[in-house]
């Protein structure tokens, strides 16, 4: 039986303990010898599982070529050479010896085996750190590699403190084991075991008890035989690359035993308001009772889908209100043009209503309430606005936006392209004079730093649109104006020209779009969410524009303060990544969708991906 006495922490074991944590990574699934999934237990919060796909062998290949530019890009190096320099000359011996353990614990494991074959992950809220469980069974031939490399670490590490650090060894129904603690001034174990070709990583020897019992088929109920969890799986597509499961009230109830235990240790009146306040605001996330998802590889694009679960008292819940008697979309299109770059189309939520929610639960739940309402209305009164009335009141919440190459605007639509953001209104005509009045505002508190703000009608856009210039900045000038029940802010009139030519019927639609198209998104029905972006061109422009930051901000960085210096350094080493951001131009588009039923909710999103070379590109 293992034991873990208390003991002394050290600065340098909670830096290489911090790694050890960290640099084991995390995926998920099947079996040959048996299920993993079966060694995570049915009260987790947190579930994602992963399999090996020889269809994904492509994303692998590019993914490899980021991660080699990466290595040669010289920003590790870069990094380490500023941290050095700001480094006190009577620490650098320390620091160098822990970044030297680190590059030896790197080196013990072949850390892309703990995640090339099936493996699961779980996560469960925990006093006084959250509770982990990894299984991996890595591929044929690495398993004893791997096993080995991690005990080998857990060995080094109880070295730099052999008196007080505790490392045993024990075996348990066929299953060498191997924990290593640190003292109640680190509430943490590592415990490692291997059995049946599997690599099982816990925070605390009984959950690794209870993950190798439940793998033998002995002990408690594992998730994947929980009634909720099959209930999510079964309203998706059988997974072939990975699974994931996050139940929400179990997450809040152990953040709620969490924040108890917490608070107990420093009780009093003040942190026992504290505690009631953090509680109710958490309960009302309770709308959502799970979230199931499962990623598939199909030729050249990936499809996850997922199913949220509304808890049966969801819609007694004040935040269920918000969202409940949102508009959905049925033609999504119509309002889109077939050149988009981007598009997304979402119900939102009413403003009103969450206002009036957090009105209430200041009100009912906060100490004070009543008067912090007050102080803001008082505040208001001076601002000469009422957030409510002038705003919220109004504002529907639903929202259609789309970008556009360049063709005539100015840069709002990002990369120097064409804009449009639509956002419903309730009551036109309260928007146009809530409107005028904040240009007035704007107008006359800029007059007062000698700045001008032009606000002219936008004879491209219509009677009902304001065209805004900002002197200073001249390429930037948009318009503002009403369309039917939607306030609309766009690049420019050529921009609503597009919009209105497909609303009349005259100009193609998205759905002409070929690579919109080539995604095979088709929702059944009307919609609460729909999106799409064409990043062909992204990685490229980020990329660039990451490599001109140092050049803008050279400037507004000027001075010998040790801070500034620092801040130099890091601006620096943004250039260094542009190579690592173009590598990611595989990526070829996005796009995907929500629709509602009276449980809960469904979403796909499918991404396109370049296989090989952009002449042998899919699209």
């Amino acid at each position: 039986m293992l034991r873990f006495p208390p003991m002394k922490s050290s600065r340098l074991a909670s830096v290489l303990l911090t790694f050890t944590c960290l640099a084991l990574p995390v995926q998920a699934t099947p079996a040959d010898h048996g299920d993993i999934a079966r060694a995570i237990p049915a009260d987790v919060s947190m579930f994602i599982r992963s399999q090996p796909n020889p269809e994904r062998a492509f994303l692998d290949a590019h993914f490899a070529e980021v991660i080699e530019t990466f290595k040669n890009s010289g920003v590790i190096e870069t990094v380490l050479d500023i941290a050095k320099s700001n480094i006190p000359e009577g620490e650098q011996e320390e620091i160098g010896a822990v970044m030297g353990q680190i590059h030896r614990f790197t080196e013990m494991v072949d850390w892309m085996s703990l995640v090339e074959g099936d493996f699961v992950f779980s996560m469960k809220m925990e006093f006084p750190t959250p509770g982990y469980v990894v299984a991996s069974r890595p591929p044929e031939g690495k398993y004893a590699a791997a096993i080995k490399g991690l005990q080998n670490i857990l060995t080094e590490v109880q070295k730099f403190q052999p008196d007080t650090f505790v490392l045993e060894t024990a075996t348990r129904e066929g299953a060498d084991v191997m924990a290593l603690s640190f003292g109640s001034q680190i509430p943490i174990e590592i415990c490692i075991a291997g059995h049946d070709g599997t690599i099982f990583l816990t925070t605390s020897t009984e959950d690794l008890r209870n993950s190798i019992d439940l793998y033998n088929g002995k002990g408690g109920k594992a998730l994947i035989d929980d009634p909720s969890f099959k209930e999510g799986m079964g309203k998706l597509p059988a997974f072939e690359d990975s699974q994931s499961y996050f139940n929400i009230n179990s997450f809040l109830d152990g953040y709620h035993t969490m924040l108890k235990k917490a608070f107990a240790q420093n009780e009093n009146e003040e942190t026992a308001a504290i505690l009631k306040v953090v509680s109710a605001g958490l309960d009302q996330f309770r709308i959502v009772q799970y979230v199931a998802g499962v990623g598939i590889t199909d030729g050249n694009k990936t499809i996850n889908e997922s199913y949220t679960r509304l808890s049966p008292q969801a819609k007694s819940l004040p935040f269920y209100q918000a969202f409940a008697d949102q508009d959905t979309f049925s033609d999504y299109h119509t309002l889109v043009p077939r050149d988009v770059t981007s598009f997304s189309l979402n119900s939102g939520a009413n403003l009103q209503a969450l206002y009036n929610m957090v009105a209430s639960f200041v009100t009912e739940k906060v100490p004070n309430g009543k008067d912090l309402l007050t102080h803001f209305d008082t505040m208001q009164s001076q601002w000469g606005i009422n957030i409510e009335k002038d705003v919220l009141s109004w504002i529907s919440g639903e929202t259609i936006a789309f970008s556009m190459p360049a063709g005539g605007g100015g840069m709002m639509g990002g990369m120097g392209g064409e804009s449009v953001t639509m956002i419903k209104v309730s009551d036109a005509e309260t928007g146009k004079k809530t409107i005028e009045r904040g240009l007035t505002a704007a107008q006359q508190m800029l007059k007062q730093f000698g700045q001008t703000l032009i606000v002219a009608p936008a004879s491209d856009a219509g009677e009902n649109y304001r065209k805004i210039t900002f002197p200073m900045m001249p390429f930037i000038q948009p318009v503002i104006g009403f369309e039917g029940d939607y306030m609309v802010i766009a690049t420019s009139g050529k921009a609503l020209a597009a919009m209105r030519a497909v609303k009349a019927g005259k100009a193609p639609s998205v759905l002409e779009n070929e690579k919109f198209k080539s995604l095979g998104i088709n929702p059944n029905g009307p919609v609460s969410s729909i999106s799409f972006t064409d990043q062909s061109a992204t990685y490229q422009g980020l990329a660039q524009a990451i490599s001109m930051v140092p050049m803008i901000a050279g400037m507004a960085l000027q001075g010998d303060d040790p801070q500034m210096k620092i801040a130099r350094d890091c601006v620096n080493i943004l250039p260094l990544l542009a190579p690592v951001i173009e590598k990611f131009d595989f990526h070829l588009a996005t796009s995907g969708y929500t629709v509602n039923d009276d449980m809960g909710s469904y979403s796909k999103m499918v991404n396109s991906y370049r296989k090989d070379t952009k002449e042998n590109d899919d699209l």
